[in-house]
Order: C-alpha cells, then sequence, then structure tokens
C-alpha cells in the first residue's frame, strides 16, 4: 500500500518540483537529514565534496526555492519543503521520517504518504509550485486542502480514504486571512519577506 502510495505521491507532485543538480540534492540532503541543526553555508563547505563557489550557488538557489531557510540565528536550515522535495525526486522512504520530524506529527507513514498526495492534487488544481506554497507548519497545507475539497474537486477516493487520520488532526479550517496570519509570523519568514526570488539577496549579505 505504501508504495502505491508512494508511486501516486510522486507522480503528482513532480510538475511542481524544481530541477536539483547534483550540487544541490547532496547539499539539500544534508541540511534535511541534520534538521533541526542550523548551518552557515560556510559550515556546509567542509562537509561536501564541493567547492566553496559551487556549493554558496547551490545553497543560494536552495534558498530561493524556499527549500533551506533562514534561522533568527543567521544560519540556515531545511524546510519541509526540502525533505517533500527529495522525497518525490528519489522515492527514498526515509524522507518520510524526517517530514513527520519536521511538521511534530506522529501518524502512520501511510497516512502521511495519503495526506501528501491530496496535498499535491490541491497545489496542481491551484496551478502553484512547490516553492509557493505556505506548508511549513502542517495548518498551512490544510488550507490549501480544504479549499481543494470544499471546491468538489476530483479526488483520489484511496489518497483521500487514507489521509482521514492526519486530517482529523486540524478540525478547524483554516481562511486564507487566518493562514496569512500564520504565514508571516513564521520565524523563518518574517523577517526575509514572501516567498519570491529576491529571498536570497537579503540573506547572503550576511555571510
Amino acid at each position: 500500500m505504501e508504495k502505491a502510495l508512494l508511486f501516486l505521491l510522486q507522480d503528482t507532485w513532480r510538475p511542481a518540483i524544481p530541477s536539483l543538480s547534483e550540487a544541490q540534492i547532496e547539499i539539500l540532503d544534508f541540511f534535511v537529514k541534520n534538521f533541526p541543526n542550523a548551518y552557515t553555508p560556510y559550515a556546509v563547505t567542509r562537509v561536501t565534496r564541493h567547492n566553496t563557489s559551487t556549493a554558496y550557488r547551490a545553497i543560494k538557489q536552495l534558498v530561493n526555492y524556499r527549500l533551506i531557510l533562514p534561522t533568527p540565528g543567521k544560519k540556515l536550515k531545511a524546510t519541509v519543503k526540502g525533505a517533500l522535495a527529495l522525497l518525490v525526486l528519489s522515492g527514498d522512504e526515509s524522507y518520510v521520517e524526517q517530514i513527520k520530524k519536521m511538521w511534530g506529527t506522529t501518524v502512520k507513514s501511510r497516512v502521511l504518504l495519503a495526506y501528501l498526495t491530496l496535498l499535491g492534487m490541491a497545489v496542481k488544481h491551484f496551478g502553484f509550485t512547490l516553492s509557493e506554497v505556505f506548508i511549513c507548519h502542517p495548518a498551512g497545507s490544510i488550507a490549501y486542502v480544504t479549499t481543494y475539497l470544499t471546491e468538489g474537486s476530483p479526488v483520489n477516493f484511496f489518497a483521500l480514504q487514507n489521509a482521514m487520520e492526519f486530517l482529523k488532526q486540524y478540525r478547524e479550517i483554516f481562511d486564507f486571512d487566518k493562514l496569512e496570519k500564520l504565514c508571516i509570523n513564521d520565524d523563518m519568514c518574517i523577517k526575509y519577506g514572501l516567498c519570491n526570488e529576491n529571498v536570497s539577496k537579503k540573506i547572503f549579505k550576511r555571510f
């Protein structure tokens, strides 16, 4: 069952995932597997096989994609988007455990895979990319899913049925005013503005 859900998740999310180079994947993997630890770009160059210029370019693009983000301490750490991107690109189910840690959930892997698939359907329906959606907090993801379901959009019943355990954790339906307040108060977003390609310009001045 989990394999079937994983294949469905990959197929659903793949169009929304940015294309990543080998260096970007390796560096992102380091950040994701070491979450919630945060690192400076220089520290990352010490633990990867890439030279400084390659590592800095890769990190800058990962920030633009919102797969890693700055902390209030002026270091960088992985976001749930980073773990999701690696899950989709690699099909490695170990990233499911990282998403659980980032979202603070203890649901079964089957349940989370189904929910992420349902979320991918909503993201695809609304025409967003992974970089654009506010899903660092699980409640943010609920706003997309509930809107998608409320609109009566086509839903894969297999995914919906298995995702119900996750959805039951969040009984309040977030409207978009609440979602906006939630996102702008996120500790990794408030100091650096909305999700846009200029965010790295603000960050890399600090290093």
